[in-house]
């Protein structure tokens, strides 16, 4: 397909996008965490990567509000329905039950933070007590590889729970790491353990899920292609 086809076709599901969610407000749902990438402030979604998902939203042509959420509560509300789209989550067997995740911004590495140097790259960690963030995608992650999954409310209490010796292990984003009392990261052991990517999620029960997709997917190109 020529890029000029290309360009008419986007175009006409645009418009046509645009007319079935006129006069609707999106409610948006946004996790709160802040970081060195992504932020909520000043009623906007700011930092590296998290001003990618702002300038999506503001080429969507879309009404929309936002609602900040704890990120097992933004899960929750997805879920239900109460809340149309959830930023910034990474996509998951669970997660797609009930939504459809929807243009990925960016892949993130994701780490086991240890004080035990002797677990190596590749070793099991069935049994083992790991502990992350309550309604992350890491939770699915450990408890599908047979952990002993404890959680906490933030990346940040998890990480220096481990650093404390508390909790045998960490899982979770590697960008989070800076967050958590330094004092101790020296004596910790990082391993790799894979990378996952981050965009939007659309609830099921939106009455226009496929319609805030499209227009999700054309504000994306604006962004990436000007």
């Amino acid at each position: 397909m020529n890029l000029f086809l290309r360009k008419l076709i986007l175009t006409l599901v645009f418009f046509l996008s645009i007319a079935s969610v006129q006069g609707q407000t999106i409610v948006v749902g946004v996790a709160d965490v802040s970081n060195d990438v992504f932020a909520f402030e000043n009623n906007k979604i700011q930092k590296s990567f998290g001003s990618i998902f702002q300038c999506i939203l503001d080429n969507s042509s879309m009404d929309y509000v936002f609602r900040v959420l704890p990120l097992a509560r933004l899960i929750s509300e997805l879920e239900s329905g109460r809340i149309d789209v959830a930023i910034p989550l990474g996509e998951t067997d669970k997660r797609n039950e009930f939504g459809e995740f929807a243009v990925s911004i960016v892949e993130i590495p994701y780490i086991l933070l240890i004080l035990d140097k002797t677990l190596k790259q590749g070793d099991s960690i069935k049994g083992l007590e790991v502990i992350t963030q309550r309604g992350s995608h890491f939770q699915e992650i450990a408890e599908g590889l047979g952990a002993d999954v404890k959680l906490t409310n933030t990346y940040e209490g998890a990480i220096n729970m481990v650093l404390a010796n508390r909790v045998y292990a960490f899982i979770g984003p590697e960008n989070m790491l800076p967050l958590a009392d330094q004092s101790n990261m020296s004596n910790a052991s990082i391993i790799q353990f894979g990378i996952y990517g981050v965009g939007f999620y659309v609830s099921n029960q939106s009455n226009y899920q496929s319609e805030i997709i499209e227009n999700l997917e054309m504000g994306y190109d604006a962004c990436t292609n000007p």
